[in-house]
């Protein structure tokens, strides 16, 4: 695959098979994504590869928070929305915080920087992915589960990834256009 048909197929993916990669993957996954741009060399990042019971409370915490979505006539049932979870691979993305507000927010700019790489990682090797920034992410049971402080770490996302069942449709951009403005 080409860089620009890379960039093409990098957007959210929702619905994913049965996963499972070997750590040498993630390893170089995440050797990829520490080549991000970060101001300072800061590294305010933690990525944490959720596997076996965490996976599993997580997603039953998940399971939890959407239940009132529940709708088993449309197939959305406890195992619909656990597969959500338990179905792909999953990186919890974490930001130690920053003592101010600048560097907090150069350091999340780099975390995303993180991201988009190992979004184009995962489609060069034919994996969607999404990145999700729900409820979760705030939840102090999940914090828990994964051992962090909320003094010190914030969860940013977690990074769902995987065989994809079938590709979303291409979203309409913006031209160049329409953003780019040159100054004189």
């Amino acid at each position: 695959m080409n860089f620009e048909s890379i960039l093409e197929k990098t957007r959210t993916y929702h619905n994913f098979e049965e996963t499972n990669v070997n750590e040498s993957f993630i390893h170089d996954l995440i050797r990829n994504a520490l080549k991000a741009p970060n101001h300072k060399y800061t590294f305010p990042w933690k990525y944490l590869w959720l596997k076996g019971e965490a996976k599993e409370k997580v997603a039953n915490l998940f399971y939890e928070s959407k239940k009132h979505k529940a709708d088993p006539e449309l197939g959305r049932d406890e195992n619909f929305f656990k597969s959500k979870i338990l179905l792909p691979e999953v990186i919890v993305l974490v930001q130690e915080k920053a003592d101010d507000a600048f560097t907090l927010k150069e350091d999340y700019a780099t975390l995303s920087c993180s991201v988009q790489i190992m979004a184009m990682h995962l489609r060069a090797n034919d994996m969607g992915y999404k990145w999700s920034t729900g409820g979760a992410t705030r939840d102090p049971k999940v914090y828990k589960i994964l051992g962090l402080n909320p003094e010190k770490d914030e969860i940013i996302g977690f990074l769902l990834f995987g065989k994809s069942k079938n590709t979303p449709p291409e979203r309409r951009r913006p031209s160049v256009k329409d953003v780019l403005i040159t100054t004189t």
